[in-house]
Order: C-alpha cells, then structure tokens, then sequence
C-alpha cells in the first residue's frame, strides 16, 4: 500500500527543513547542490522562498502523518501547464515508495487544486529512480531532453507529460498505473 501524502503550502516554518536537506551528502550529491553548505546560508535562503515566493512557483510540503518527507513544486508562468518537481528528503527516505505517491499526490494537485490542464516533468535518465517514478505515476514519455550528468556520468533528461483528460481516465481505471 502507498503511503498517503498530505500537501502543505510552503511557509517560513518549513524553511529549517528545506536548509536541513542541505545537511544529507546523499541528497546533495544527487541535486547537485555543494556539500557541505554553510546551514546559516541555506537557512536564509529557504525563509526568502517563503518570504518572498517567485509568481512562477507553486512549492508545498510533503507530509506523512506528521512527518515531513520532502517537497513538491509546480513551475511555470503559464496558468494551464505547469512544470512539475518534487524531491524526497532525507535520503534515508529512499526506497519506500514516497515518490510515486508524492508524484501520484502531485498530479492530483494540479489537476484539481490548480486547475492545471497539462502537467510536465523531466529526470536525467541515469537516475532510473526518478525516471520510474514519472512513469509510474502515469506521466507519458514525451522526448529525449538536454544533455546533462548525473553523480558524475554522462547522460540525458528524459521529459514526461501528463493532460488533464490522461490522469482522469487513469483515475477512473484503477488498473492503468498498476497500483
């Protein structure tokens, strides 16, 4: 069974948790973020994210029960379509199947919070991890997207879309995602 995500938008409160991921040499490796990071820096930066948010970002926090478990973003000046990013943290989280069911918990976000009408994502295809979890969410392979590394191996983006009228006929046949 998927565990079940809850959405929180994203405050000043949540920002010790976003800089904490900067503490993870896991989890900073894969974003490609330095580490180690100076805490005091990372710590500004997440409260200027919730203080004052981009008009082109939509970012709300991952919980389970209680339990902070990473975050999810919706990009993109345009009202109908959004870019969709998401990142499960600590990396000690991994394996546990929270990233489908974010990405899962995502698309219905958008789709009926948000009103999105087409949802894309992309992941470096050397990440196998992330790029199942697009798939598995229902995400459609659109096209080979930029070069790019990932831990230091050369590989590619792999971008995925979703319309609205694709995730609400997988939601009326449950069988379509394999859950």
């Amino acid at each position: 069974m998927s565990p079940e995500i809850q959405f929180r938008p994203y405050s000043r409160e949540h920002a010790p948790i976003l800089a904490s991921y900067a503490l993870d040499e896991v989890y900073c490796a894969h974003e490609g973020w330095a580490y180690p990071s100076d805490p005091d820096r990372m710590l500004a930066w997440a409260e200027r994210l919730a203080d004052a948010p981009s008009d082109d970002l939509v970012r709300v926090m991952a919980f389970v029960g209680d339990d902070p478990v990473g975050y999810v973003d919706f990009q993109g000046d345009d009202a109908q379509e959004k870019e969709l990013g998401y990142a499960i943290a600590p990396s000690s989280l991994w394996g546990r199947g929270l990233g489908t069911a974010a990405a899962r918990a995502a698309l219905k976000h958008g789709f009926t919070s948000l009103r999105l009408e087409r949802i894309w994502a992309e992941a470096v295809e050397a990440n196998s991890a992330s790029v199942r979890v697009l798939e598995k969410s229902g995400m459609r392979f659109l096209r080979r997207g930029d070069d790019a590394r990932f831990l230091g191996v050369p590989s590619h983006y792999r971008q995925y879309e979703i319309t609205r009228e694709q995730w609400m006929a997988q939601q009326s046949s449950p069988d379509a995602l394999g859950a």
